[in-house]
């Protein structure tokens, strides 16, 4: 039971409906990842998500719109969130910020717990091949933290989703993709990509986003 207890169920979030509350996918990857903090309750529970482009949506009202990752606390039990068991991290706006910040929470932010032995990241089946690829690339083999990759039970994925995921995973791979152009495990230069390279994070507000990292500004 040692070993399991150092293991962390990260969800990762997904697309809110216009009221700010959780769609179909969000409510399955928190349930199932929910299901499996029941049956580990030594494991933490990281919520992961920011507030993305999709929010920028007339039907949205970006001002009064919770983050991913505040949105899927509102639905866990109160004995989770009051035993400690729950972080959130609020930067992210893809799979690749989920990546990267989780790993800047754990190098610093979160330093004072113990660091994961296990990393099981909890998405969308469609989702599975890319976050594999992203996150064996931010915490690869001698790092000390396993990565795992899994879809919530009910999540489909349909042939023509398989290949556009594996476009993307190839871009991710290709020339000026982030897995091409940055070290594994280098958190510094994961950080700099997405400070300089990634649209979404070198174009968004408020820069924040970045903490001791930002350098930009708008």
């Amino acid at each position: 039971m040692a070993a399991r207890s150092r293991e962390w169920l990260v969800v990762l979030g997904a697309k809110l409906n216009p009221d700010g509350t959780l769609g179909d996918a969000a409510k399955g990857r928190l349930n199932y990842a929910l299901k499996l903090l029941e049956e580990n309750s030594e494991a933490k529970l990281v919520l992961s998500g920011g507030k993305p482009p999709y929010m920028d949506g007339p039907e949205y009202k970006k001002a009064l719109m919770p983050t991913e990752a505040k949105a899927m606390l509102a639905h866990v039990p109160e004995d989770f969130s009051k035993s400690g068991q729950v972080l959130s991290e609020i930067q992210s706006l893809d799979f690749i910020g989920n990546a990267v910040f989780l790993a800047e929470k754990i190098s610093t932010g979160w330093s004072a717990l113990q660091q994961p032995g296990v990393i099981r990241f909890v998405t969308s089946a469609n989702y599975v091949g890319r976050m594999k690829a992203i996150a064996e690339h931010v915490f690869p083999k001698g790092s000390g933290i396993k990565t795992i990759v899994e879809a919530y039970p009910e999540s489909r994925v349909t042939p023509r989703e398989q290949k556009i995921e594996a476009l993307k995973i190839a871009k991710l791979r290709g020339r000026g993709g982030f897995i091409r152009e940055t070290r594994p495990g280098a958190l510094g230069e994961h950080l700099d990509y997405l400070r300089e390279r990634h649209p979404l994070y070198t174009e968004s507000k408020p820069i924040r986003r970045f903490g001791p990292y930002a350098t930009r500004q708008r």
